[in-house]
């Protein structure tokens, strides 16, 4: 962001972490596997994932901004997750210890930080 991104997509770790917003531009730290066809293990928190999908300003300010849960069955395959629970997880992880913001709600937190599965 100092160095004149508008927006970050980190991944390495093969796990969900953490989003936050720097300098109004957002910062997803990792989106897990999003597919992985017998490659990786799939079962508890290793199976969440997610579809990160946001819209900037001609500024690179966030717009607007999505998170889909998504749950990797035992072959990597993704699916949409109705428990929503890759979202639950990147909730506690950027630090909304509350869990996620209902649907509706303004597009960031106190702390700066995204709902998910709505509006950033």
């Amino acid at each position: 962001m100092d160095a004149g991104a508008d927006l970050v997509v980190a991944s390495g770790p093969h796990v969900l972490r953490g989003m936050e917003f720097y300098r109004h531009r957002p910062i997803a730290y990792s989106l897990g596997n999003f597919a992985g066809y017998h490659d990786f293990t799939s079962v508890g928190t290793l199976s969440l994932s997610g579809v990160l999908r946001v819209t900037l300003a001609e500024d690179g300010s966030s717009v607007t901004g999505r998170f889909l849960s998504l749950r990797l069955d035992g072959d990597g395959r993704p699916s949409p997750d109705a428990s929503h629970g890759a979202l639950h997880l990147v909730a506690v992880l950027s630090g909304r210890t509350s869990g996620a913001v209902p649907p509706g709600s303004p597009r960031r937190g106190r702390s700066g930080r995204p709902g998910a599965d709505q509006a950033m």
